[in-house]
């Protein structure tokens, strides 16, 4: 999926950066979160410009896929899957100081990386601390209602 990606980018010059497509949809996702958990109406004009700075500054700071190469072995860690019969769980949480309502979000793959569960909801916590705690005991509890009989850790 990557290779097909990066192709089509690369005989579309009239195109978008692939960066600048991924920029803007995450912004339209982090609207669409602002809109469903804080009731923030999204503010559509801006998408572009804040993609397009998205970009800049990534450009910037990124380092590039020469540069990652020479530093490959600073960092072994990459992802893995989970054993053939067993399920990989990714949680997040997103806490805005002051806010009333944040939010929790799960997805689970299996060992072949398929999305084939998760969730998302709405939560209320006074820390970054509390919201994290709150995370996982979400996940627990979601995990207490799967068929697998093994939870292991990474």
């Amino acid at each position: 999926m990557d290779k097909w990606f990066e192709d089509f980018f690369a005989e579309k010059t009239d195109l978008p950066s692939a960066e600048m497509v991924a920029s803007t949809i995450w912004l339209i996702w982090k609207l669409r979160n602002d809109h469903v958990f804080r009731s923030k109406p999204p503010k559509v004009v801006s998408i572009a410009d804040l993609a397009h700075a998205q970009v800049r500054a990534f450009t910037r700071w990124v380092p590039s896929k020469e540069q990652k190469r020479t530093n490959s072995r600073l960092s072994p860690e990459s992802w893995r899957s989970s054993d053939s019969n067993g399920f990989k769980l990714n949680i997040d949480c997103s806490w805005v100081k002051g806010e009333e309502k944040n939010s929790v979000a799960e997805v689970v793959r299996d060992s072949r990386g398929l999305l084939i569960d998760g969730f998302a909801i709405e939560i209320q916590a006074e820390t970054i601390l509390c919201a994290k705690a709150l995370a996982l005991s979400h996940s627990l509890r979601f995990l207490t209602h799967r068929t697998t009989t093994h939870v292991g850790t990474i």
